[in-house]
């Protein structure tokens, strides 16, 4: 039996994530696993490819590699 607190903690964890992408993962995990799914199972997890800035971080380190101006912070 799941208790009310852990219902919330998953609500509010899960709220800011796709119902349909979400389902989709619950249902490959039951599917393929014996155990209850956790949290990090069901949401999209961070791609280092869908990062927009690394073009940016590139082109800074060939402008520093070719002596040019110095990198901006962030």
């Amino acid at each position: 039996m799941i208790d009310g607190a852990v219902v919330e903690s998953w609500y509010r964890l899960l709220v800011g994530e796709e119902f349909r992408v979400v389902m989709r993962r619950l249902d490959n995990h039951v599917r393929q696993n014996k155990v209850m799914p956790t949290i990090f199972d069901l949401v999209e997890k961070p791609r280092p490819e869908h990062n927009k800035n690394v073009l940016r971080q590139v082109a800074e380190w060939e402008e520093v590699a070719n002596g040019g101006p110095r990198p901006r912070k962030y």
